[in-house]
This record gives C-alpha cells, structure tokens and sequence, in this order.
C-alpha cells in the first residue's frame, strides 16, 4: 500500500468521525432546547401553504420510513432488550392504565365488535358451506323443538361432529325450503313448516 492510499483512508476515517461528533454536538443541542425547535417547526408549518405542509410531512414521513428500514434490526434489538430490561415496569403501567381506563377499553372492545367482528362472523356463516340446528330452522321457518326430535331419530338426515353438534348442507336445508310446499299438511303442521310463510 502507498503512502497516498494511507492518507486518503486516515482521511476518510477523519471526515467520518467528524461527522459523526458534528451529529452528537447536534443531538445534545436538540435535547437542550426541545422546546424551542418544536415552536420553530410549528411556527415554520403555519407559515406554509396546505399543500406546502402535506408535501413537508410527506417527506418526513419518507425519511422517518426509510430510517426504519434501514435500521429495523438495531431498532428491534435495542427495543426488545430495553422491554426486558424493564419488563417489570411495563407490567406494573400496563395494569395500572388498564384499571383506569377499563371502562374506556370495554367501550371500545364492545363498538369494534359490532362494528367489525360480528359482521365479519355473518358473512362468514353466510359463505359456509354448512348450517347449525337453529340456523335451519331459522331457514325453514320451523318449529325448533319437533324438528330436532326428527334429527335425533334420524329421520331429517344430518352430519353430527365429534363434539356433538349437527351440521346441515346448506344447499339441502335450500331444496326442503323450496319444496316443502309438496309434503303432507300433517308432516308441514307437525314441524311447523311454512309458520313464518316460507313454504307458502
């Protein structure tokens, strides 16, 4: 190696240090007047335009996103072990908001479930190739009771689960709907058929 190659190395390890006390001159400059950066930047935003402020939070955003990316793994790493270093001060603040705010957190839980979850599991049920005992007869417009006496006899076919639930094919409980206009008046009174006129 020549004395120049040396010279440009030592160089470039000179500039980077440099930079990168430049960077903690900064940070600890930032630390000491937080306050004061944070009214400038607000004032700065106020004295744009909407599209000049969206387009400056667009590229904090970006760069916020790109810092991540690029330092993902450090970050994880130095977060995990920050939470297991504390992890009993996580739990003991992690009760203590819950306590406060159980009310809050039931209101919230409760709202996302009719409005997300529950109408998730019907469209779900509705996709489902098969049906529950009280879903056919809600299907079929029955009466509950004599309709599953005639499923334990075994004389309305159906699949039972190892749990002991019977499950209906949705395309059968489909075809007695649409048929049962044609059973016996005795057969359509005794398992209530048509009571909410669907077999009319």
């Amino acid at each position: 190696m020549g004395v120049g190659d040396g010279m440009v190395k030592n160089k470039k390890h000179d500039s980077e240090a440099a930079h990168e006390r430049r960077k903690a001159r900064m940070r600890a400059y930032y630390r000491k007047n937080k306050d004061q950066w944070r009214k400038y930047n607000r004032d700065a935003l106020t004295r744009m335009t909407k599209a000049e402020r969206e387009a400056y939070r667009q590229k904090q955003r970006e760069h916020s996103r790109k810092h991540y990316l690029e330092k993902r793994e450090k970050i994880l790493k130095r977060t995990t072990l920050y939470q297991k270093k504390h992890a009993e001060w996580f739990a003991a603040y992690r009760a203590e908001w819950y306590q406060k705010n159980k009310k809050k957190v039931a209101e919230r839980r409760r709202r996302h479930y009719h409005s997300v979850v529950k109408h998730k599991n019907r469209a779900a049920k509705a996709a489902s190739e098969f049906v529950t005992l009280r879903e056919a007869v809600t299907l079929l417009g029955a009466n509950l009771r004599p309709f599953r006496e005639w499923v334990y006899q075994g004389r309305i076919p159906a699949a039972r689960t190892p749990g002991g639930r019977y499950l209906f094919h949705r395309d059968e409980v489909e075809y007695i709907r649409v048929t049962c206009h044609h059973y016996p008046k005795e057969i359509r009174e005794r398992l209530g058929l048509g009571v909410k006129g669907v077999c009319k």
